[in-house]
């Protein structure tokens, strides 16, 4: 797969000779469309067929580690890619989970740490744990775009781990900034911990 030079959200995808299926879990299955999860995930990604329906199924972590680069929510949130046919190489990616940003600064004189974030779900529906996205998003009368279900026993709640603490901003113009990434419909609420 390499990126797309005239769309930068879009990648293409290079088929090898012979190559027939997708493997997941030791299993080749046939597909109608090509499908793709980014970040790619090592563990814990699987595509098959319910109903008829090709499913990606992945894990969104309970914890997630503090980066600064994800301050727009670069590189923390998963995106899903389907195409409309096997032959078609063109990977529109687009955003299945939602990425919460929250800016924060002080006005202490003394440096303020952040050691963590902790986010826990309004409601009872869950935010973290296994994930499943109907890939069949891009089919007439769907959607258009992938839709996240979480399963019955998702976590309720989503930590930032900030490592050794991050040390937050002086300026209200230049805050600090974290992000997280959490299915879309949920509110939440959080808390920080020093």
């Amino acid at each position: 797969m390499q990126p797309d030079q005239n769309d930068p959200s879009h990648c293409e995808l290079y088929f090898k000779e012979g190559a027939h299926g997708d493997q997941f879990g030791g299993a080749t299955i046939e597909y109608d469309a090509n499908y793709a999860l980014h970040p790619y995930y090592a563990d814990g990604v699987a595509c098959d067929k319910v109903g008829g329906v090709p499913m990606m199924t992945f894990s969104l972590p309970a914890t997630q580690r503090y980066n600064a680069a994800a301050h727009a929510g670069i590189g923390c949130v998963p995106m899903t890619a389907a195409t409309r046919s096997r032959t078609e190489t063109n990977l529109p990616f687009m955003v299945a989970v939602g990425a919460l940003r929250l800016q924060f600064y002080t006005t202490e004189t003394d440096p303020v740490k952040v050691m963590g974030l902790r986010f826990i779900a309004n409601g009872d529906e869950g935010v973290a744990g296994a994930a499943a996205v109907a890939m069949n998003y891009l089919e007439e009368g769907q959607s258009g775009e992938p839709r996240l279900t979480m399963a019955a026993d998702a976590a309720k709640e989503v930590a930032v781990d900030c490592g050794e603490g991050v040390v937050l901003s002086t300026d209200a113009d230049y805050p600090t900034q974290f992000a997280v990434a959490l299915p879309r419909r949920p509110s939440t609420k959080a808390s920080r911990s020093n």
